[in-house]
Protein backbone atom coordinates (compact mmCIF):
# COMPACT_ATOMS: atom_id res chain seq x y z
CA UNK A 1 0.00 0.00 0.00
CA UNK A 2 1.32 3.41 -0.96
CA UNK A 3 1.50 5.89 1.91
CA UNK A 4 0.15 9.37 2.26
CA UNK A 5 0.95 12.55 4.23
CA UNK A 6 -1.85 13.93 6.40
CA UNK A 7 -1.63 17.48 7.75
CA UNK A 8 -4.23 17.53 10.51
CA UNK A 9 -5.57 20.18 12.86
CA UNK A 10 -6.48 19.12 16.38
CA UNK A 11 -9.81 20.83 16.81
CA UNK A 12 -13.40 20.13 17.92
CA UNK A 13 -12.81 16.55 18.98
CA UNK A 14 -11.03 15.27 15.88
CA UNK A 15 -7.81 15.26 13.91
CA UNK A 16 -9.05 16.88 10.67
CA UNK A 17 -7.57 18.04 7.40
CA UNK A 18 -8.42 21.62 6.47
CA UNK A 19 -11.33 21.70 4.03
CA UNK A 20 -10.16 22.29 0.46
CA UNK A 21 -12.73 22.84 -2.29
CA UNK A 22 -12.79 19.87 -4.66
CA UNK A 23 -10.58 17.73 -2.45
CA UNK A 24 -11.63 14.92 -0.14
CA UNK A 25 -10.66 15.70 3.45
CA UNK A 26 -10.11 13.13 6.17
CA UNK A 27 -10.92 13.17 9.84
CA UNK A 28 -9.67 10.79 12.54
CA UNK A 29 -10.51 10.24 16.21
CA UNK A 30 -7.31 8.30 16.81
CA UNK A 31 -3.95 7.73 15.16
CA UNK A 32 -1.42 5.05 16.04
CA UNK A 33 2.28 5.32 15.20
CA UNK A 34 5.70 6.42 16.36
CA UNK A 35 6.25 10.01 17.41
CA UNK A 36 9.19 10.96 15.16
CA UNK A 37 9.49 14.71 15.71
CA UNK A 38 8.07 17.62 17.72
CA UNK A 39 8.38 21.21 16.60
CA UNK A 40 6.62 24.57 16.44
CA UNK A 41 5.18 26.56 13.55
CA UNK A 42 7.28 29.49 12.31
CA UNK A 43 5.14 31.99 14.23
CA UNK A 44 5.32 29.83 17.39
CA UNK A 45 1.53 29.67 17.71
CA UNK A 46 1.17 25.93 16.98
CA UNK A 47 2.81 22.79 18.33
CA UNK A 48 3.30 20.08 15.72
CA UNK A 49 3.58 16.39 16.48
CA UNK A 50 4.99 14.30 13.62
CA UNK A 51 3.71 10.72 13.70
CA UNK A 52 4.59 7.87 11.32
CA UNK A 53 3.08 4.42 10.97
CA UNK A 54 4.14 1.72 8.47
CA UNK A 55 2.68 3.55 5.47
CA UNK A 56 1.51 7.04 6.40
CA UNK A 57 2.82 10.23 7.94
CA UNK A 58 0.64 12.51 10.10
CA UNK A 59 1.38 16.02 11.32
CA UNK A 60 -0.90 16.89 14.24
CA UNK A 61 -1.05 20.66 14.58
CA UNK A 62 -2.54 22.25 17.71
CA UNK A 63 -2.57 25.75 19.14
CA UNK A 64 -0.03 26.30 21.92
CA UNK A 65 -2.71 27.80 24.18
CA UNK A 66 -5.14 24.88 23.76
CA UNK A 67 -6.28 22.06 26.03
CA UNK A 68 -4.72 19.33 23.81
CA UNK A 69 -1.31 21.03 23.90
CA UNK A 70 -1.49 21.46 27.66
CA UNK A 71 -2.36 17.75 28.04
CA UNK A 72 0.59 16.80 25.82
CA UNK A 73 2.96 19.03 27.79
CA UNK A 74 1.90 17.50 31.09
CA UNK A 75 2.32 13.89 29.91
CA UNK A 76 5.30 14.09 27.52
CA UNK A 77 7.90 13.15 30.17
CA UNK A 78 6.13 9.80 30.61
CA UNK A 79 6.27 8.85 26.89
CA UNK A 80 8.57 6.08 25.67
CA UNK A 81 9.60 7.12 22.16
CA UNK A 82 10.91 3.64 21.29
CA UNK A 83 7.39 2.23 21.06
CA UNK A 84 4.26 3.18 19.10
CA UNK A 85 1.54 5.19 20.77
CA UNK A 86 -2.11 5.92 20.05
CA UNK A 87 -3.15 9.57 19.96
CA UNK A 88 -6.83 10.09 20.76
CA UNK A 89 -9.09 13.13 20.80
CA UNK A 90 -12.73 13.59 21.72
CA UNK A 91 -14.99 16.50 22.54
CA UNK A 92 -17.14 16.48 25.66
CA UNK A 93 -19.39 19.48 26.32
CA UNK A 94 -17.49 21.49 23.70
CA UNK A 95 -14.07 20.84 25.27
CA UNK A 96 -11.31 18.81 23.60
CA UNK A 97 -9.85 15.91 25.57
CA UNK A 98 -6.50 14.69 24.22
CA UNK A 99 -4.97 11.43 25.44
CA UNK A 100 -2.10 9.20 24.43
CA UNK A 101 -2.17 5.45 25.03
CA UNK A 102 0.89 3.27 25.20
CA UNK A 103 1.38 -0.33 26.37
CA UNK A 104 -2.39 -0.90 26.50
CA UNK A 105 -3.34 2.02 28.74
CA UNK A 106 -3.34 5.81 28.97
CA UNK A 107 -0.08 7.67 29.53
CA UNK A 108 -0.34 9.37 32.91
CA UNK A 109 0.44 13.02 33.41
CA UNK A 110 3.86 13.71 34.87
CA UNK A 111 2.71 17.15 36.02
CA UNK A 112 -0.67 17.94 37.56
CA UNK A 113 -2.48 20.82 39.20
CA UNK A 114 -1.61 19.41 42.63
CA UNK A 115 1.95 18.39 41.72
CA UNK A 116 3.51 21.07 39.53
CA UNK A 117 7.05 19.94 40.43
CA UNK A 118 9.48 22.50 38.93
CA UNK A 119 6.91 24.30 36.73
CA UNK A 120 6.71 28.11 36.90
CA UNK A 121 3.40 29.48 38.19
CA UNK A 122 2.95 32.02 35.38
CA UNK A 123 1.30 30.46 32.26
CA UNK A 124 3.57 32.29 29.78
CA UNK A 125 6.67 31.19 31.70
CA UNK A 126 5.27 27.64 31.83
CA UNK A 127 4.85 27.57 28.01
CA UNK A 128 8.41 28.91 27.59
CA UNK A 129 9.65 26.19 29.99
CA UNK A 130 7.92 23.47 27.94
CA UNK A 131 9.21 24.88 24.66
CA UNK A 132 12.77 24.73 25.99
CA UNK A 133 12.15 21.18 27.24
CA UNK A 134 10.90 20.10 23.80
CA UNK A 135 13.76 21.76 21.94
CA UNK A 136 16.42 20.22 24.18
CA UNK A 137 15.34 17.17 26.18
CA UNK A 138 12.46 15.69 24.11
CA UNK A 139 14.01 16.24 20.67
CA UNK A 140 17.26 14.67 21.86
CA UNK A 141 15.35 11.64 23.22
CA UNK A 142 13.51 11.18 19.91
CA UNK A 143 16.73 11.45 17.90
CA UNK A 144 18.35 8.65 19.94
CA UNK A 145 15.65 6.18 18.86
CA UNK A 146 16.50 3.87 15.95
CA UNK A 147 14.28 3.96 12.87
CA UNK A 148 11.45 1.37 12.98
CA UNK A 149 10.58 2.08 9.30
CA UNK A 150 13.84 2.51 7.33
CA UNK A 151 12.03 2.19 3.96
CA UNK A 152 9.07 4.41 4.78
CA UNK A 153 7.23 5.29 1.54
CA UNK A 154 6.42 8.90 2.49
CA UNK A 155 8.28 10.38 5.43
CA UNK A 156 11.85 11.58 5.02
CA UNK A 157 14.05 13.43 7.53
CA UNK A 158 13.50 17.18 7.81
CA UNK A 159 17.10 17.85 6.76
CA UNK A 160 19.60 15.82 4.79
CA UNK A 161 22.48 14.30 6.65
CA UNK A 162 20.48 13.85 9.85
CA UNK A 163 22.55 11.58 12.04
CA UNK A 164 20.96 9.30 14.57
CA UNK A 165 17.33 8.89 15.38
CA UNK A 166 14.39 8.12 13.18
CA UNK A 167 14.80 7.70 9.46
CA UNK A 168 18.57 7.65 9.46
CA UNK A 169 19.58 5.10 6.84
CA UNK A 170 23.10 4.83 8.22
CA UNK A 171 21.92 3.83 11.69
CA UNK A 172 19.43 1.30 10.28
CA UNK A 173 22.06 -0.90 8.56
CA UNK A 174 24.34 -3.31 10.42
CA UNK A 175 27.97 -2.19 10.30
CA UNK A 176 30.79 -4.69 9.79
CA UNK A 177 34.31 -3.78 10.71
CA UNK A 178 37.12 -5.45 8.78
CA UNK A 179 40.37 -4.67 10.49
CA UNK A 180 43.40 -6.64 9.24
CA UNK A 181 45.28 -5.78 12.46
CA UNK A 182 42.90 -7.92 14.54
CA UNK A 183 44.02 -11.52 14.00
CA UNK A 184 41.28 -14.08 14.25
CA UNK A 185 38.56 -11.43 14.00
CA UNK A 186 35.56 -12.75 12.02
CA UNK A 187 34.75 -9.24 10.78
CA UNK A 188 32.92 -7.97 13.85
CA UNK A 189 35.96 -6.40 15.53
CA UNK A 190 35.56 -3.88 18.28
Amino acid sequence: MYGRKYFLNVFKGSFSEPADPGKESHSFEQITGHLVNINYSKDGEKLRLHVADENNFYMLSMYVKSRPTNAFYWMMKNLDFKYPMTFKIKAIDGKDFFTIEQFGGPVLWYYSTNNRRELPLDKDEERAYFRTMIETEMTAAIQRVLNPYPNHPVYKPMRKGLQGGYFDGYKSKPVRFNNPDLSGDPGFGL
